[in-house]
């Protein structure tokens, strides 16, 4: 949705100038300015006042003023003169009425905006710089968004009106109720095959197919997006003037020019009007998900796939977020009444430091309306750290695939985020004439302001430390092993009690130990009666006998230690819990795990630290705290006793990875305990009398390095990110 242009007019009426005469009205006093024809005024009501909005048809721009301007341009029909206007709104107005001075400023705005024609005669040179100047501006808008950058095709408007027909009962309650219907039944089946459609998106998306998959469905889904509001704004009488091409992170997408609707009166029409892209999207979105799982794998599943991830995750992220200037910003503004939100944010910021930290006195504010201040002192903040984190993520990612290019986009971002204001800044401080009073306040105040911000940032120790995940793990020595197969006949130690190493803890029967034992005394009883009976000239068959007598001897041996197998022993001196309930009869195989005997003297934790981080894991670690997820309140000291040689990807819970809740990127395939980026498992003591947790358990443990600067551990966040995705 095209984007308005806002310009600040409302600012030249709201502050009162002390002096409301002008020293350079007597020249102008005598001009009869008008309106160009093609300027349409609007009302609309915000918060329970009055404003009037100026289309400029000719360039599809729009300006916002008050009742208080409107009743000086009202009056401008190309017959009075500036004087008689003058004259008539100080009757109309009273004590409301602008100085001189502001009104010249007004008529300034207006004849550089091209709405305002006077009696004299044009200046061509004029009109070709204010030509120039329009170029200049969408040119620069292309420097400060070269990710969105516009190329106008041609009208639209033909199209769109042949086609309203067939498009109009979608805009009826009606419409809207099974548009409601379609979106909750594809949220219900995405969430029922959940678990399939997030196995593997990263391989899905990022392969040879997928990526041309989205490189085809991209375009068409912003196609009928852009459509959308089209359709919307020509419901309601508006005019769509164009349709083009944006570079959208260098990928080409349609657009259509929809900002007629700023022109609407209803607030609901502009609503309807913004959050018509999204809609669609939201619909196309929910289609693929209702359809996916009945497909077959191939292209159409996966192009059905590439539609739910552009219209579900893409248009919540970016259209719908009301942080970035797109459908859902405009759609928050006039949810909030508050017109021009990001600009009128952004000048009550300067406001701001203009009155308050330079201390001039007649710094207009923007406010307009009660209840607009909160909303114009906070949006700029979050939508200028919104930016940041999205601009960030979408220059790692254009690097990771093209890295010269990410480079580029890093360097633009830092100057456009960082530098450029900056500049813009020491030029206001060094050339601005309202700071010729004041100038050394206002440097003064913004070295104290810098130092305030930027201190902190790098004086102020902070504390230090590496948060990683673990899980509560028994090492191999404290497991309770079947030593033969057998059934369960009975547990001599309650769970949780505590047992000697070696005690007892219950016993397994196996009657077949008892018959083979049978079995074997009797061949070994035969074989000493025939060799008690053979004859003594018959040595080969007295070494056959004998052979057999001390071959069973040695089962006999084996079955002794068989049976001694069948008692259930402690391995090491601690409490014992069991895995299994003590009814008879359950039947365990040779080396099934029966349960645990626990140290009471401490325990255990396995967690996994990424590999970017283990250096200073290993090289800066002060002390280890470690915390459990059912008593987050309690902190427990503990010790590192060992370390894997070399990173791995195998976890030792899926609990650790994404799957389980865990901070590890995990791969679905694989039951979650494979991670998708490299990891040490270090293993951890915790010393102390308490009861050792539930095994397995989700545990938090803190790495302390003391303290840093905030500046210094940024430096180091920003130096793992290129070490883990560029190697440098």
């Amino acid at each position: 949705m095209a984007a308005p242009v806002p310009v600040a007019v409302e600012a030249l009426i709201m502050a009162q100038a002390p002096n409301p005469f002008s020293a350079v009205w007597a020249r102008i006093a005598l001009l009869t300015p008008s309106l160009r024809p093609h300027a349409e005024l609007y009302r609309q009501f915000f918060r329970g006042g009055l404003w009037y909005i100026a289309e400029d048809r000719a360039s599809g721009r729009f300006f916002r003023f008050s009742p208080e301007a409107y009743a000086i341009i009202g009056l401008m029909d190309g017959r009075r003169s500036l004087a008689e206007i003058y004259r008539i709104a100080e009757r109309r107005l009273g004590s409301d009425l602008p100085s001189q001075d502001e009104i010249i400023q007004l008529l300034s705005q207006l004849y550089l905006a091209g709405l305002l024609t006077t009696d004299t005669e044009p200046d061509l040179d004029e009109i070709g710089e204010r030509a120039r100047t329009t170029a200049r501006r969408k040119l620069m808008q292309s420097i400060r968004n070269p990710l969105g950058i516009r190329i106008p095709l041609f009208p639209i408007d033909g199209f769109v009106s042949t086609l309203m027909p067939l498009v109009r009962p979608l805009f009826t309650w009606v419409g809207f109720l099974l548009w409601l219907c379609l979106v909750v039944a594809g949220v219900t089946s995405a969430g029922i095959h959940w678990e399939a459609l997030t196995t593997d998106v990263t391989d899905r998306v990022l392969s040879t197919q997928g990526i041309a998959l989205l490189l085809i469905a991209y375009p068409l889904v912003k196609a009928l997006h852009e459509l959308g509001h089209g359709f919307a704004v020509k419901h309601w009488g508006g005019q769509v003037r164009e349709v083009g091409v944006m570079l959208l992170v260098f990928m080409p997408v349609p657009y259509v020019d929809a900002s007629a609707a700023i022109g609407f009166s209803s607030k609901r029409q502009r609503i309807v009007v913004g959050a018509a892209g999204v809609m669609v999207e939201l619909a196309l979105a929910a289609t693929a998900a209702l359809v996916w799982p009945e497909m077959q794998p191939g292209p159409l599943r996966a192009l059905a796939f590439n539609v739910m991830l552009i219209g579900g995750v893409s248009t919540l992220l970016f259209n719908g977020n009301p942080l970035l200037r797109f459908d859902g910003y405009y759609v928050f503004s006039d949810l909030i009444e508050v017109p021009n939100l990001a600009p009128r944010s952004r000048n009550y910021l300067t406001y701001l430091v203009r009155r308050y930290l330079f201390g001039l006195p007649h710094a207009a504010s923007p406010v307009t309306a009660r209840g607009e201040r909160p909303w114009l002192a906070t949006y700029a903040i979050a939508a200028f750290l919104y930016r940041i984190v999205i601009m960030t993520g979408i220059t790692l990612f254009v690097a990771g695939k093209f890295f010269f290019v990410g480079i580029g986009l890093a360097i633009w971002a830092v100057f456009m985020f960082i530098g450029a204001p900056i500049l813009k800044l020491l030029r206001y401080l060094m050339t601005a004439s309202e700071l010729d009073q004041r100038r050394g306040r206002a440097l003064v105040a913004t070295l104290i302001l810098a130092g305030l911000i930027a201190g902190p940032l790098v004086v102020v120790p902070l504390p230090d430390a590496t948060v990683a995940q673990g899980v509560v793990w028994v090492p191999g020595e404290t497991r309770v092993i079947a030593r033969t197969d057998g059934w369960l006949q009975a547990l001599d130690r309650a769970p949780h009690e505590v047992a000697a190493a070696g005690a007892p803890l219950g016993r397994l029967v196996n009657p077949l130990i008892d018959a083979r034992e049978r079995v074997v005394i009797a061949r070994m009883e035969e074989a000493r009666i025939r060799l008690a009976s053979s004859d003594v000239g018959r040595p080969v068959q007295q070494g056959i006998e004998a052979a057999r007598m001390e071959l069973a001897a040695g089962e006999l041996e084996r079955i002794s230690a068989r049976r001694e197998g069948l008692e259930i022993l402690a391995p090491q001196p601690g409490r014992f819990e069991p895995l299994l309930d003590g009814t008879e009869g359950g039947y365990f195989r040779k080396g099934a795990l029966l349960g645990y005997v626990l140290r009471t003297d401490g325990w255990f934790v396995r967690a996994v630290i990424p590999q970017t981080q283990i250096d200073l894991v290993n090289g800066r670690t002060r002390g280890i705290a470690v915390r459990l997820s059912s008593a987050l309140d309690r902190v427990y000291p503990a010790r590192m006793v060992a370390q894997t040689p070399r990173a791995t990807f195998q976890l030792p819970s899926p609990a650790l990875g994404t799957q389980g809740g865990g901070r590890i990127l995990s791969d679905p395939a694989h039951g979650g305990v494979l991670a998708l980026e490299s990891v040490f498992v270090v293993d951890i003591a915790v010393d102390g009398p308490d009861a050792a947790p539930f095994f397995n358990e989700r545990v938090y443990v803190r790495f302390d390095h003391g303290s840093a600067s905030l500046a210094r551990q940024g430096w180091r966040s920003v130096r793992q990110v290129f070490l883990d995705r560029f190697g440098l």
